[in-house]
């Protein structure tokens, strides 16, 4: 019996859980909950039912963490993608100015100073 569920019934794992509890779900993401695609490819068994097929994922995973200590890094639309239009380049600027602008808005910084 496989478990069914969505990404808010699962949590990532702590150093308290017990190795005979923690197991490997699937479940489908949509696009709207993606933020932020990385630039690291796992290459994932076609059936992943068997529970051997799950432990190689988990192998998989746990090598990348190792690699990737400070966090996994993220696709360059301009650099692996090779995407060099000069429309494209102004409007990841212009997305970054604005980011930059909300990030030091007084609304932004003083909900951070209340939490």
């Amino acid at each position: 019996l496989l478990w069914r569920g969505t990404a808010s019934h699962c949590r990532p794992v702590s150093s308290d859980d017990k190795s005979n509890i923690i197991s490997m779900r699937e479940f489908t993401v949509g696009l709207d909950t993606i933020d932020r695609i990385s630039a690291v490819r796992l290459f994932v068994p076609q059936d992943t039912k068997p529970q051997e097929a799950r432990k190689n994922i988990m192998k998989s995973l746990k090598e990348v963490q190792r690699r990737f200590p400070d966090g996994l890094p993220l696709l360059d639309p301009v650099k692996d993608l090779k995407i060099d239009v000069g429309e494209f380049n102004k409007l990841l600027q212009r997305a970054s100015e604005l980011k930059e602008r909300l990030a030091a808005h007084k609304l932004t910084t003083d909900v951070n100073e209340k939490e």
